[in-house]
């Protein structure tokens, strides 16, 4: 206890090793830190950071889930009676050598202070790497879920795709449709360029905070997370696409054959996994201040260099249009 200012937070954060020890040393049972030490040591906060989407029992029970061993067993069982002070119970231990067999006791201390000084992935960890990610997945899903679909994304989409059908109507087959018909193909896919790309941009930032904390009690690996919090982004991508090419693609009069339809839908299905991936390279490379100019910057070079305005030899750098991934793109489409 303390008044603002004391220490109070600088000390316990030095004990749970949520920040560098600048002086001094900390000891824990007469052992030093170590990584495996993790999961053993937290402290609540006074303002605890939790997901807004999650009830109380939904954020308990996914992080025990990624936290406590699966089956209890008799190390964890001493470690409770001895923070307890019950270890020297006489009619104690001999419950715990009635279920868990002779000897077990002793096994158990003696494998929890080998296990103190060991710092190994395997130590730091309570769920393997599948394991966590299944977890971290089923979390995110709960906090996405709700959001996939909304009266506002329908309209958004369905409207850009009225608006672009209406500007390409029916296009022929004639020659004098070859421009036309050509930058209805640019047009397309435009859109999506555009939306994964700056949708990745928050990924990171907005789930900053409980990452740290998380990472920092050992919960989980990085690149569990990495792979749960992508996979689950792309979801939004399940439904929109496929009803703004149909719509688009109906109305424009692209191509009759279904092989042609089904081939551009699954061009841009993969172009929209690339775009994304340059969002995300964005916000893990910039700070968020700037990212969205980085990424703006970003847009406006790939809608531009692609021939379709100016052929790119007669612009001042024609080179930079091979570098474009929007190029290769339109170029695969048409």
């Amino acid at each position: 206890m303390g008044p603002s200012g004391a220490g109070k937070t600088t000390l316990l954060n030095a004990l749970a090793r949520r920040g560098p020890v600048t002086k001094g040393s900390i000891s824990y049972g007469g052992r030093a830190w170590s990584k495996a030490l993790k999961r053993r040591i937290a402290f609540v906060e006074q303002d605890d950071i939790v997901y807004p989407g999650l009830t109380v029992r939904q954020s308990v029970t996914f992080l025990a889930r990624l936290r406590l061993p699966q089956d209890y067993n008799p190390s964890d069982y001493v470690m409770d009676l001895a923070v307890q002070g019950q270890l020297s119970d006489e009619s104690v231990l001999a419950k715990l050598e009635e279920d868990f067999g002779k000897g077990s006791v002793e096994d158990s201390k003696q494998a929890a202070r080998a296990g103190d000084g060991v710092d190994s992935k395997a130590s730091r960890y309570t769920q393997p790497w599948m394991a966590q990610f299944k977890i971290l997945v089923d979390r995110e899903w709960t906090l996405t879920r709700p959001n996939l679909w909304s009266w506002q994304s329908f309209i958004l989409y369905v409207g850009q795709a009225l608006l672009s059908g209406i500007l390409w109507f029916r296009l022929g087959f004639d020659e004098e449709d070859i421009f036309s018909r050509l930058t209805a193909t640019f047009g397309i896919g435009i859109p999506w360029m555009f939306f994964p790309l700056l949708d990745a941009l928050p990924l990171f930032p907005t789930s900053m905070v409980n990452l740290r904390k998380e990472l920092g009690v050992g919960a989980y690996r990085l690149s569990a997370w990495y792979w749960c919090k992508t996979t689950v982004a792309m979801s939004n991508y399940l439904v929109w696409p496929i009803l703004h090419v149909s719509v688009f693609y109906w109305m424009a009069n692209l191509n009759p054959l279904a092989a042609s339809y089904f081939a551009l839908l699954g061009l841009i299905l993969v172009s929209i996994v690339m775009y994304h991936s340059l969002g995300l390279l964005i916000a893990a490379s910039t700070s968020p201040d700037k990212m969205m100019t980085v990424a703006l910057l970003l847009v406006t070079f790939m809608f531009l260099f692609t021939g379709v305005f100016i052929p790119l030899d007669e612009s001042a750098l024609p080179f930079l249009g091979y570098i474009n991934p929007v190029l290769y793109t339109f170029f695969a489409q048409v």
